[in-house]
């Protein structure tokens, strides 16, 4: 059964973490994903690499529309489409050498402030906690203060705003 994913709009935000999660658990082996672009699997070649292998041990073939098909069994072997993984492979080597050459040289700046209390995924965790609570219900249950789930909901609204 073909399901078809395109989200080539979206980069690494919340909306595309859910509905990669609803996605995920109506897939099964033997199925097919059909995408528009390699970049529709995820935010960066390494992560979009990183789902396209697990979707593959999973036995779920995948076909990018501008690169080919990548065909599994049920079991997870590869069947055909070994050429693109070997190029995704070689791409997301080189965005790694990248990576780590433009660390190398770029000068790290001092962090002003004190360090964050909770970690990103606990914060998302806050934000979607209080869709349904009050800040202070989400204060209390997560033990911070009400400022702080302030600062994290404006933080969060404010990577909308363009």
């Amino acid at each position: 059964m073909p399901i078809g994913l395109d989200m080539r709009w979206v980069s690494d935000t919340d909306t595309f973490r859910r509905n990669w999660s609803q996605l995920q658990t109506t897939m099964h082996a033997g199925d097919t994903l059909t995408v528009n672009g390699f970049d529709a699997l995820g935010p960066s070649i390494i992560g979009a690499r990183n789902i396209l292998n697990r979707l593959l041990h999973r036995g779920i073939s995948v076909n990018i529309s501008d690169m080919g098909m990548i065909k599994v069994t049920a079991a997870g072997k590869i069947v055909s489409g070994t050429s693109i993984l070997r190029i995704i492979d070689a791409l997301a080597a080189a965005q790694t050498r990248m990576t780590l050459a433009e660390q190398q040289y770029t000068p790290t700046a001092k962090r002003r402030g004190r360090p964050f209390k909770l970690e990103p995924a606990a914060r998302l965790a806050v934000i979607d906690y209080c869709t349904t609570h009050t800040q202070n219900e989400t204060a209390a249950h997560f033990h911070i203060s009400r400022a702080t789930v302030a600062r994290i909901i404006r933080a969060h609204t404010q990577r909308f705003k363009h």
